[in-house]
């Protein structure tokens, strides 16, 4: 800004959004789960307890173009099936994850029951930090029966404490209560309006 000032330039500084993030920088999954709050903890061991009831449960975490196709095909019924709008433009997720596959930054994270997805997880891995990039449930697996989103979210973040040992976790933009309860640190994202 003050380059823009000294040449004659009125300057503004915007904060556009917010990002949610967590420095996970040499802790483990537990000390992670310890900053947490007792009630989200009891929540994510009901959630699991409860969906266990219902058949039997798998995480996959795709992290590479094996079985690439399979993967995004998983990921794409769970989207159909879930309360949010298709895609604009579909073939973008699509090549977004294929291309993070070939350079081994693709984490798909999928929650499959009696071997059906019913939710999933794209995040991407790179330069020690994992970023939620979109997630998707079935709606009938959602709310206080399970709510299977946030439980493959926390498995998410086990696995990139854990296999990927990244300093921070970054859960992207929008300061929604829902993230705050996996990420309790928020960075500014904005710019800068010169005239």
């Amino acid at each position: 800004g003050e380059a823009f000032r000294a040449a004659g330039y009125r300057v503004k500084r915007r904060v556009y959004s917010l990002t949610i993030t967590e420095g996970t920088r040499d802790i483990t999954f537990q000390d992670y789960m310890g900053r947490r709050s007792s009630r989200f903890r009891q929540q994510a061991k009901r959630g699991k307890k409860q969906l266990g009831e219902l058949g039997q449960t798998e995480y996959v975490i795709a992290r590479d173009r094996t079985d690439i196709d399979k993967y995004v095909e998983m990921y794409e019924s769970v989207l159909a099936g879930s309360w949010k709008q298709p895609e604009p433009f579909p073939l973008f997720t699509r090549e977004v994850m294929r291309a993070a596959a070939r350079c081994g930054a693709m984490r798909l994270g999928l929650l499959l029951l009696d071997g059906k997805p019913i939710a999933t997880q794209f995040w991407i891995v790179s330069g020690g930090r994992a970023q939620a990039y979109k997630g998707h449930y079935i709606d009938e697996y959602c709310g206080s029966r399970c709510s299977v989103g946030n439980l493959l979210m926390v498995h998410m973040i086990r696995d990139a404490i854990e296999t990927d040992g990244v300093r921070a976790i970054d859960l992207g933009t929008g300061d929604s209560e829902h993230k705050r309860r996996f990420c309790s640190e928020a960075r500014e994202l904005g710019g800068i309006v010169a005239f």
